[in-house]
Formats: structure tokens, C-alpha cells, sequence
């Protein structure tokens, strides 16, 4: 796996290999070496969560990496978690996916920890992870005062009524999203209402995903209005 990585290696694709956990680990071995490698991509490889916390510890190290494609490798909470805990600190890594890992409450909770401190991340993807009201609570009170997120993906988090409403507050503060997707979240009326009268009083984000929420009636209306 080593071997890949040469000293003029930019970008390294590995998607659908079936590296697993074994494969994973010689590699972010190989990664506490390199210096020049700024995207990689390990989508549905199956690392599991012990693959996660391999590239967890590479990643307190390597300074270079700055696009990190890790969706589909059902991490789980303890990937997760080992993940946002590098992440307090680096400064390097701005595009970051971690889409359908199972990351749970627990990693959502975590995730929000870790945006706290981090000022590098730009666009983060989370979409599919059982996050939960409580994993979308977590996120929307730390990103009242992050300041360098633009973009995050949240679809598929069952978030509720009350995450969309802990959103929607969050967008009277935050000044920095300029893309929200909340597809497939069951916010109801009253989130989308919520979200609907933050996007009306002040502009909001630029693009804002909102299908198959369940808004209703009066959800739809209230959206209408801001178009």
C-alpha cells in the first residue's frame, strides 16, 4: 500500500476496494510519511470502526490531506468519535465526508464537539447517520458559533420537529452557511415554520434542501413565502 503513495502524489481514488480495516491501517501508516497527497477517497471500503480510528491517528499528524472521502464504511459511533477527536485540532482538512456510518447520537453529539475547536472544515457531509433530535440539537448549538462551515449535509438524520427548530435558531446567529440540506428529516409544520420564518426576517442560506419533511399545509405555506 505504500508503494502508491510517491513523493508527487496528489489525489489517490480507492473507492469500492474492499480495502477493510487490514488494508486501511498499512495505508495510514504510509500516510504518516507522505507530504504531498491532498484528496483521498475511501468510499465503501468497509473499514468498520477500527479502520476509522487507524485513520484517526494518522490524521493528528498529517498535515497535508484536505479532501477526505470516507462515506459508506460503517464506522459507527466509536469511528466517529475517534475522528472528531483528531479533528478539534486540524487545520488542514476543509472537505470532510462521512455519509451512511451509522455515527448515531453519540458520534452526531461528538461531531459537534469537534466543531467547536475546528476552524479548517468548509463542507461536511453527515447525511444518513441516525443522528437523531439529540445529535441534530448538538450540532445546531455549535454552529451558532462556528465560523467556517459553509456548506453541511444532513439528510436522512431523522432531526425531527425540535432539530429543525434548534436550526432554525441557530440560522438567526450563524453567518457563514450558505448551504443546509435537510431532505428526509421529518421537521413537520412547526420546523419547517421555524425555518421558513428565520429564511424570511434575514435572507438565510443561499440553498436550503427541505423535500419529504412532512411540512403539510401550513409548513408549505410558510415556505412559499420566502421564495
Amino acid at each position: 500500500m505504500a508503494s502508491f503513495l510517491s513523493a508527487s502524489l496528489v489525489e489517490l481514488d480507492l473507492e469500492r476496494n474492499d480495502i477493510g480495516a487490514g488494508g486501511v491501517q498499512a495505508l495510514a501508516g504510509a500516510l504518516f510519511l507522505n507530504t504531498t497527497l491532498k484528496s483521498l477517497n475511501l468510499r465503501k471500503n468497509g473499514l468498520g470502526k477500527s479502520g476509522g480510528r487507524a485513520l484517526a491517528e494518522t490524521l493528528r499528524l498529517n498535515a497535508t490531506l484536505t479532501s477526505l472521502h470516507l462515506g459508506y464504511n460503517g464506522l459507527g459511533e466509536g469511528g466517529g468519535r475517534a475522528l472528531a477527536e483528531t479533528l478539534r485540532l486540524n487545520t488542514t482538512l476543509t472537505w470532510l465526508v462521512l455519509n451512511d456510518n451509522g455515527l448515531g447520537e453519540g458520534g452526531g453529539r461528538a461531531l459537534a464537539e469537534m466543531l467547536r475547536l475546528n476552524t479548517a472544515l468548509d463542507e461536511l457531509y453527515l447525511g444518513g447517520n441516525g443522528l437523531g433530535e439529540g445529535g441534530g440539537r448538538a450540532l445546531a448549538e455549535t454552529l451558532r458559533l462556528n465560523t467556517s462551515l459553509t456548506s453541511i449535509w444532513l439528510y436522512g438524520n431523522g432531526l425531527g420537529e425540535g432539530g429543525g427548530r434548534a436550526l432554525a435558531e441557530t440560522l438567526r446567529l450563524n453567518t457563514t452557511l450558505t448551504s443546509l440540506d435537510l431532505c428526509g428529516n421529518d421537521l413537520g409544520e412547526g420546523g419547517g415554520r421555524a425555518l421558513a420564518e428565520v429564511e424570511c426576517r434575514q435572507g438565510g442560506v443561499e440553498a436550503q434542501c427541505l423535500r419529504n419533511n412532512g411540512l403539510g399545509e401550513g409548513g408549505g405555506r410558510a415556505e412559499t413565502l420566502v421564495v
